[in-house]
Order: C-alpha cells, then sequence, then structure tokens
C-alpha cells in the first residue's frame, strides 16, 4: 500500500487496515495515524509487536511493544497498555533480562487491577512467578503461583490453570520435592488434556523428568 492509497482511504468508510510488511514507525502507518483513532492505533501497533515476537523478531518485537505501551498510555487504552507491558515482561524474561522482566510485569499487575478487571489476573501473576523463579526465588515463585490459581478459580480459568500448575510442578522439582512435582504435573496433565491441548507435550515432557528424578531417589 502507497502512500497516497493510504491517504485516500475514507475514514468513515474504513474501520482499518492490515500491512504485510512495514513497521509501526514507517510512513504508511504514520499515515494511517492521521486518520485519528488512538486507542486503536495504540491496539494496532500491540499486536505488530505480537507478530514480531511470534516471529522470532525480538529486538523489533520490544521497540513496537515499548511504542504501543506509550501510545497506549497517552491515549488512556489501559487493557493495550496492560498487554503491552506483559509483552515487554516476556521479551525481556526470554533474553534473561530478569530485573527489567519483573518491573515490567509488576507495573502491568498494578495497572490492570485498576480496571477492576480479574479474567487475565491470573496469567499476569504466572509471569510473575516464571521471572521469579527463574531469579532463583523459589518461595517467593510458589506464593505468586498459589495467588493465580486462586485467580484463574474465581474466574474458572481452567486453561491458565493447566499452566499455573506446570509451572508449580517445575519449582518443586527444583527443590528437589519430585513426589509433589509427579503429583502436580498429573493435575496439570489432566487440565490440560481437556483445556489446552497444545500444552500437553511440554506437559509431558516436564513430567517423564520428575518421573525419572523420583525413581532415582528409590534406587
Amino acid at each position: 500500500m502507497t502512500p497516497s492509497q493510504t491517504a485516500a482511504l475514507d475514514p468513515q468508510r474504513i474501520a482499518g487496515f492490515c500491512t504485510v510488511e512495514g513497521g509501526a514507525t514507517s510512513h504508511v502507518a504514520v499515515l494511517a495515524r492521521s486518520l485519528g483513532d488512538r486507542q486503536g492505533e495504540a491496539e494496532a501497533v500491540y499486536h505488530l509487536a505480537e507478530l514480531a515476537y511470534a516471529a522470532g523478531n525480538v529486538p523489533e518485537a520490544l521497540l513496537v511493544a515499548r511504542e504501543a505501551r506509550n501510545l497506549a498510555h497517552d491515549a488512556g487504552a489501559t487493557m493495550t497498555e496492560v498487554s503491552s507491558l506483559n509483552l515487554i515482561a516476556a521479551v525481556h524474561f526470554g533474553a534473561a533480562n530478569l530485573s527489567d522482566a519483573l518491573h515490567s510485569i509488576e507495573q502491568a499487575i498494578v495497572l490492570y487491577r485498576t480496571t477492576g478487571k480479574t479474567y487475565s489476573e491470573g496469567q499476569l501473576l504466572n509471569m510473575r512467578g516464571l521471572v521469579e523463579h527463574a531469579s532463583g526465588e523459589l518461595d517467593k515463585a510458589l506464593g505468586t503461583y498459589e495467588n493465580a490459581l486462586m485467580a484463574n478459580q474465581g474466574e474458572n480459568r481452567l486453561d491458565a490453570t493447566a499452566v499455573t500448575v506446570a509451572n508449580m510442578a517445575r519449582v518443586r522439582a527444583d527443590r528437589g520435592e519430585h513426589l509433589l512435582a509427579v503429583s502436580l504435573g498429573e493435575q496439570a496433565l489432566a487440565l490440560a488434556k481437556e483445556h489446552d491441548p497444545e500444552f500437553v507435550p511440554e506437559i509431558l515432557a516436564r513430567l517423564a523428568m520428575s518421573y525419572v528424578a523420583l525413581q532415582s531417589l528409590d534406587r
């Protein structure tokens, strides 16, 4: 799509558009901003960051997620800002920038709680638990996962519960509590089979390692 084509769009008839190529700061996107929907712009830029992250383009994902966060903040698009902060935390976590990851997810949690919503609280807490676990704060991670579990159960989020229970199993395994790790892993597997099938292979791999560790203790 050329700049002239973008400029010719009628905002009364066009709700939005998606381009295959070009970044959030490209000349086409800049012209799109002139259509005036600041919250919609923030959300669109956030989805660009998601696409970059899914494609493995981590530097681009971080750059665009930060732009989305700033746009959302300025536009008062709180949920988009929360999502952007969560994505920023995930990018930092993947790069082992744990202090930055923790800072971003803490900001996301605090901001999310101002909305009065609860549906996604467990997912945000789960991200914080991952960061705490990776930082070696195993007790903190377990406490965070317990809170995530309660939040998930309050919203009947059985898919998110499967992820949280599986992560709790990992913490127990790292503490050498392999019997508990196996028990939690089996619970997570049962939940995932029904509510999050894509997560089943990962849980099975973790569970197998816990079984091996448990058997080695019995010898």
